[in-house]
């Protein structure tokens, strides 16, 4: 596993040996976060999910996960493309 600057917590620490899923999104969060600050992502979605009864099988809501990811990770959200 490469060691990464992790925009979350700042330390140089382990990153994920993987993209946590098969998307742009998925390698950013690899190559910007570390394992613990993962692993802390984690354990919240479930909690995220329950409170806003987020359901994943709507397109809106897992746009809206995506979004609280990226805030809880401190990644700042892509560059809208004209």
């Amino acid at each position: 596993m490469a060691i990464v600057h992790c925009a979350r917590c700042g330390a140089d620490a382990e990153g994920l040996p993987e993209p946590p899923f098969p998307s742009p999104f998925g390698k950013e969060v690899q190559e910007k976060i570390c394992g613990a600050c993962w692993a802390a992502w984690e354990d919240m979605r479930v909690k995220v999910i329950n409170e806003y009864r987020i359901n994943l099988g709507l397109a809106e809501h897992r746009t809206m996960l995506v979004n609280i990811t990226r805030e809880f990770l401190n990644l700042p959200a892509p560059d809208k493309k004209a």
